[in-house]
């Protein structure tokens, strides 16, 4: 799993987001973000996957863990950013940005 994608490995899908590595098949016990089917998820539930989606990182110092291209958030900036071949470039939208505290 050496580039980003989806992967199909000891008989489960994988998707692969720069570091993040997330089993999209269900296991006995386990929960998993669908893409196929609407989902009711607490707010927390949702930003946890948000972050393990690789969408929602902390600050500026995780760069090494961002997909090589995309848009995501930084929270202690409360700015989002278009990254394009591993570059960040602050995203600043019409409207006033929706992540307020």
């Amino acid at each position: 799993m050496k580039d980003d994608g989806f992967y199909y490995y000891d008989d489960k899908l994988i998707a692969k987001v720069g570091n993040n590595i997330l089993k999209l098949t269900q296991e006995s016990g386990t929960t998993f973000v669908s893409f196929m089917v609407e989902q009711e998820a607490t707010d927390e539930q949702k930003y946890t996957a948000l972050k393990n989606i690789g969408f929602i990182y902390e600050n500026q110092s995780e760069y090494n863990t961002y997909p090589k291209n995309g848009i995501i958030y930084i929270e202690n900036s409360k700015s989002l950013f278009i990254v394009n071949n591993g570059m960040l470039t602050k995203y600043v939208a019409p409207i006033p940005n929706p992540f307020r505290d």
